[in-house]
C-alpha cells in the first residue's frame, strides 16, 4: 500500500482500524487528486470525522461527525483554522475530562475554546515527546560496535567466525620435525 510508507507517527500509535480508515482514504485521495498535500488532509478529514487526537494517538470518538469547523466546512467554502484533531465540537464535559487525562494545569478555570487550544498543545507536547523517546529507542538499537568498549554486535548483526586458515592442496604437508637426541 503506497500509504503505509507516508504514516503519520500518531497513527503508528494508533489503532488499527484508525490506520486503516486513514490508508484507505489516502489511496483513494492520491488515485483522485496524485501524491501530495491534498491527499493527507482528505485522509485527515476522513480520520477526524471517527476519531480525535488524544495525546500521541487517535482514539474513536463517541460519536461521528465533524470535529471541528474545518471539517464541517463544505467544498468551496473559506477556509477556517483546524482543532488539530481535537474534537472541538465535543462538549465542554467531554474535553474537560480529556484535559484532566493529560494533565493540563488551569483546567478547571478554562472556557471551551481554551480547552480546546490547550488540549492542541497538550497534544503536540505528547506527540513531540513520543517521537523523541522512538529516536532514543532506534539510536540505542543501532550499530552498538561503535560504543567504546562495547566488542558484543547488537541483535542481527552477529558476526560469523574469522574464517580458518586451510592449508593448501597443492603442497604437501611438512614432515614432522625430529625430536632431538637427548
Amino acid at each position: 500500500m503506497p500509504g503505509r510508507e507516508e504514516l503519520p507517527s500518531t497513527l503508528e500509535r494508533s489503532s488499527r482500524r484508525a490506520q486503516e480508515t486513514w490508508l484507505k482514504t489516502h489511496d483513494s485521495a492520491v488515485e483522485t487528486y496524485g501524491e501530495g498535500e491534498r491527499a493527507h488532509r482528505t485522509a485527515y478529514a476522513s480520520l477526524k470525522h471517527s476519531y480525535e487526537r488524544i495525546g500521541d494517538h487517535w482514539e474513536p470518538k463517541g460519536e461521528k461527525g465533524p470535529s471541528d469547523d474545518q471539517a464541517a466546512r463544505t467544498a468551496g467554502s473559506r477556509e477556517v483554522p483546524t482543532a488539530g484533531g481535537v474534537h472541538a465540537n465535543a462538549s465542554k464535559r467531554h474535553l474537560y475530562e480529556l484535559a484532566r487525562r493529560l494533565d493540563v494545569p488551569g483546567r478547571s478555570r478554562m472556557s471551551k475554546t481554551e480547552l480546546v487550544d490547550a488540549l492542541k498543545r497538550a497534544n503536540d507536547r505528547a506527540t513531540r515527546r513520543a517521537r523523541s523517546s522512538y529516536r532514543i529507542q532506534e539510536a540505542s538499537m543501532s550499530d552498538t560496535r561503535s560504543v567504546p568498549g562495547n566488542s558484543e554486535p547488537p541483535p542481527g548483526h552477529e558476526v560469523e567466525d574469522e574464517p580458518r586458515e586451510v592449508p593448501d592442496q597443492d603442497v604437501a604437508p611438512e614432515s614432522p620435525t625430529p625430536e632431538p637426541p637427548g
